[in-house]
């Protein structure tokens, strides 16, 4: 009966971050909905026709790309839509069917994802931390300013951090076969969702259960299989590349051959023109060795865990050097945020350092979030 106790109080403990972080979340959003001096600009949706007033606090910027799939799916020629993965959008489309309207669905399905990879998130951790450690470590991870906004915003961020954590759960449960099926879905929400790959296949080869490699081929024909569906449509078997250059910007193209200038004849004005950027750059460097320093720290706790944040973070860095579609500056910390094993690494022992890291964490994500819905620094 004692046993039955513990483990019943330790389940109602599971439920404190989640129900701490969704009720920040809404006092957050009530301080925005209150604020004076909202600015409408074409990334939001202040001011625009939706089901509900307040529901423009939750889209903005790709949310009107994911609501547009939603709506129509995916056109027979070449346009940005391609640049989106499907779950996400196709998870809306069903919700849909229900009679919700889709800005609502969208929102319903960010929101229900989000709650549930606290939950999820929580369960992984007790793998490797102490109960004690769990509840502290998962409140640090999920007020990160970009893990926090981006998991609350219509984005499928937070869909993609709950198949992840699922994927790498049940691996940790021997249940490969559903490890291999949520990892699937994981590799149809983003593009770096077949990153999730590289540490199962490292464990599975560090245990010496090579037959267990034959799972990975499910998420990679799932890749595949989105790959074909592209090329049926548009003749472009590779449209969720292709559709990354309608992103381009002037200012993209400006940087890129200020910087090939730079290197190839010493040309210093690539350093004037950085200067008109110079807080996004130092808040991108702080966060990048925040994380960098995180992923040191997680190889510690887990070797492949580890190898599945450094092969993110080397994506991340390498895919803007040998492709042309180079991700905008300013998503970095969120691709970066997309990590979650560098959460288990959050702990620290002093309980008045987590108190004070927290309260400066809310401070930063109602700051965020701000930016995110009335400025062009932070999506």
């Amino acid at each position: 009966m004692t046993q039955l106790r513990r483990v019943f109080l330790w389940q109602s403990r599971l439920l404190v971050a989640p129900l701490l972080i969704g009720s920040l979340k809404g006092v957050l959003a009530f301080a925005i909905f209150c604020l004076p001096g909202k600015i409408h600009e074409p990334w939001n949706f202040y001011g625009s026709k939706m089901p509900l007033d307040w529901l423009y606090l939750f889209a903005a910027w790709d949310s009107t790309f994911y609501h547009a799939i939603a709506a129509d799916w995916y056109p027979s020629l070449m346009n940005a839509l391609w640049a989106f993965f499907p779950l996400y959008p196709a998870t809306i489309r069903i919700v849909g069917l229900f009679g919700l309207d889709l800005w609502l669905a969208e929102f319903l399905v960010a929101e229900i994802a989000a709650f549930t990879s606290i939950l999820v998130f929580q369960k992984v951790v007790s793998v490797y931390l102490t109960r004690t450690e769990v509840i502290s470590v998962t409140i640090l991870y999920f007020l990160l300013p970009p893990v926090f906004v981006f998991t609350t915003v219509s984005y499928s961020e937070s869909l993609f951090l709950l198949l992840s954590l699922l994927t790498w759960y049940y691996h940790t449960k021997k249940r490969d076969g559903t490890s291999a099926f949520f990892a699937s879905l994981t590799a149809l929400t983003r593009v770096y969702g077949l990153l999730i790959l590289v540490p199962l296949g490292y464990d599975f080869l560090c245990s010496r259960q090579l037959k267990k490699l034959g799972f990975l081929a499910f998420p990679f024909l799932a890749f595949v299989g989105w790959l074909w569906y592209a090329y049926l449509k548009t003749g472009n078997v590779l449209a969720p590349f292709s559709a990354q250059s309608f992103w381009y910007t002037d200012t993209a193209s400006q940087v890129r051959e200020s910087i090939r200038l730079f290197i190839m004849y010493g040309d210093p004005s690539v350093f004037r023109f950085l200067q008109r950027f110079q807080l996004l750059i130092i808040f991108g460097i702080f966060f990048l060795g925040l994380i960098t320093w995180l992923c040191i720290r997680t190889w510690k706790i887990d070797r492949s865990l580890g190898v599945y944040s450094s092969t993110f973070l080397l994506a991340l860095w390498l895919l803007p050097v040998v492709s042309i579609q180079i991700s905008p500056l300013v998503s970095l910390p969120r691709l970066l945020s997309l990590i979650f094993p560098v959460g288990v690494s959050l702990r620290i022992k002093d309980r008045r350092w987590v108190l004070l890291m927290a309260g400066l964490l809310i401070v930063l994500d109602l700051l965020a979030w701000w930016m995110f819905l009335f400025t062009d620094t932070f999506h």
